[in-house]
């Protein structure tokens, strides 16, 4: 009994303890943008902004094309590189022997089948 009530002591203070840094650290941010102070990013805080900048954006494709290829190779991706969609197209690689891209390409067909293309042929995806 006494050994619960220590550890939910100490989950207590982890948790105040937690709540308290965060404080600080809006407090530190805050400071910092009013002396324009730059704030120091670490290695994997830009890392994660670089992948952020590379976020699929709406594409135009040639909706015949992006159709045959989702339905000849969408099984690897291959839609998907056409569209520009690089982060997924090389989840489709890696993934293809799971059938998982199979079904987002079914996905993908579904969607792209209602789309009206303009006078080029084209549809964003």
């Amino acid at each position: 009994m006494e050994n619960n009530t220590k550890s939910s002591k100490k989950q207590k203070l982890q948790g105040q303890e937690i709540s308290e840094f965060i404080r600080l650290e809006e407090e530190l941010h805050q400071l910092q943008e009013q002396y324009n102070i730059p704030v120091k990013k670490g290695k994997f805080y830009e890392f994660m902004e670089k992948v952020m900048e590379l976020k699929e954006k709406p594409h135009p494709v040639v909706r015949k094309r992006y159709l045959w290829l989702a339905v000849l190779t969408g099984w690897i991706g291959g839609h998907r590189f056409y569209a520009k969609q690089y982060i997924t197209a090389a989840l489709s690689v890696a993934l293809f022997w799971t059938g998982i891209p199979a079904a987002m390409t079914i996905i993908d067909i579904m969607a792209a089948l209602p789309k009206e293309a303009n006078e080029k042929g084209e549809i964003i995806v």
